[in-house]
């Protein structure tokens, strides 16, 4: 099943290239701005998943079965889950983040382009723990809206979650992690009272502009999956989203583009804010 994927790279290019313009024309999800670093190891999970020999034969399995679109998508924008990875961004979530969020009468934050809806989790109990969830509201959005909702509710895997229990820790948690969720088997649950606090939506930053006014803005992981331009494209929506003074956090090593006007919060913690 490799064999289509370790082709020249100029007709792998093609290949992808084309099969992202289909997937574009069938769903309306723009990916073609996506680093093909990113989509490939995920494009050979969804050729696996779905049995067939390569891209080509999904392409050609799509024209009748409509349904192999939307399994791709959920695979190239999907990740493993990930929970309280950098011990420092959190501790300075909590220590010079949500001071400030306690300045406002209610607090609207967005987390774009996680499909996985963990961080917004993540940042659900961050905020309860420092008094502020009561008052918040956190947009989760990506290109197939965050399965956050729903008479299952808030599912996620159990093993991540309990493999999170040290990070969860070191970031600074004051409570114990496993008491946030439920235990469903091989899924965690998030308990409804930090649940009802995530908003789900679906939103492609490649062609969707800014969908509110938010006093956070957390994009951590889907940022390193952009190529230059629309990286660029993010920054810009991200911008048109802040109000002065509003928050931005993004990767350590990946500050915004001196086009826009932040100052870094916390150096090396990947904070900063909208100082104009």
């Amino acid at each position: 099943m490799d064999v289509a994927l370790r082709t020249e790279p100029e007709t792998h290019a093609g290949v992808l290239a084309e099969l992202l313009q289909q997937l574009l024309e069938r769903t309306g999800v723009d990916l073609r701005d996506w680093r093909g670093a990113a989509l490939e190891p995920r494009l050979r999970t969804a050729v696996e998943a779905e049995g067939v020999a390569g891209p080509e034969e999904l392409m050609r399995r799509g024209k009748t079965d409509l349904g192999v679109w939307t399994r791709l998508t959920g695979h190239l924008i999907g990740r493993p889950q990930e929970w309280f990875s950098d011990a420092a961004f959190h501790q300075a979530l909590r220590s010079r983040v949500a001071p400030l969020l306690k300045t406002y009468p209610s607090v609207r934050a967005w987390v774009p382009g996680e499909y996985g809806g963990e961080q917004a989790a993540a940042l659900a109990i961050v905020l309860e723990e420092e008094g502020l969830l009561d008052r918040a509201r956190i947009y989760a959005t990506a290109p197939l809206e965050p399965a956050l909702k729903g008479p299952g509710g808030a599912r996620f895997s159990a093993a991540a979650v309990r493999a999170a229990a040290a990070d969860y820790v070191k970031g600074g948690g004051k409570s114990s992690l496993d008491a946030y969720f439920a235990w469903d088997g091989a899924d965690a649950v998030l308990q409804e009272r930090l649940a009802r606090h995530l908003v789900a939506g679906q939103h492609t930053i490649a062609t969707d502009g800014s969908i509110n006014e938010f006093h956070l803005i957390v994009c951590r992981r889907a940022l390193l999956d952009y190529n230059i331009r629309l990286r660029m494209r993010a920054h810009r929506v991200f911008w048109e989203s802040l109000p002065p003074l509003g928050i931005l956090a993004l990767p350590a090593d990946e500050p915004p583009p001196s086009t826009f006007d932040y100052s870094a919060l916390v150096e090396g913690a990947g904070l900063f804010r909208r100082t104009s």
